[in-house]
């Protein structure tokens, strides 16, 4: 089970994402402040932080400055989720260590959803590069192939010897104007 550290001064904010990250399967701990915070990611060795800026004794940046020094704890992916809004303190989140950055208030299913990007790929790209060095003496051309067919889902190969894609139907066209339904008038019978 992932394991989800909430570093949150806010009781509220804190008991209401935990409860929300409990449903979703996650096993959450919390901390109330950024000393806490640094301390329970030694303590725990979460899979993940979820982590406030604003707070006191220890404010998110230097907390997640200090988890990033540790070498115990540097490898925790970090996601900073506060009420700031600025680009600026977006590009210092990222500067202070964080993997990522969520606005509050806290949209659960999109906080997931980067939860899950964060710590997925690593599995993701293990097995797709295993798949290609298992592959690739067969076939040279699978990763050039993959790249063109994910920009432009309707492609097929021209011919078999030739790794060019074209479209499959030059014809197609989106509509113009949005379909509307037709509604069929009947005639008494």
């Amino acid at each position: 089970m992932t394991k989800i550290l909430i570093v949150e001064d806010n009781e509220e904010n804190r008991i209401s994402l935990k409860r929300r990250l409990r449903r979703r399967g996650f096993h959450v701990v919390v901390a109330i402040d950024g000393q806490h915070g640094i301390d329970a990611a030694k303590a725990e060795m979460p899979d993940l932080i979820l982590m406030d800026m604003n707070m006191p004794v220890i404010d998110g940046w230097q907390a997640t400055m200090q988890i990033r020094a540790e070498s115990t704890t540097a490898h925790i992916p970090i996601i900073a989720v506060t009420g700031h809004a600025e680009q600026g303190d977006l590009d210092r989140a990222i500067a202070a260590g964080c993997a990522d950055y969520h606005m509050k208030p806290v949209k659960t299913p999109v906080l997931a959803k980067q939860i899950e990007a964060i710590l997925t790929p690593v599995e993701v790209v293990v097995l797709a590069e295993a798949t290609v060095a298992a592959i690739q003496p067969k076939d040279a051309r699978i990763r050039t192939t993959r790249a063109k067919i994910k920009s432009a889902p309707t492609l097929q190969m021209q011919d078999e010897k030739s790794d060019t894609l074209r479209p499959i139907d030059d014809s197609f066209q989106r509509p113009t104007e949005p379909l509307t339904r037709r509604s069929r008038s009947r005639t008494p019978g």
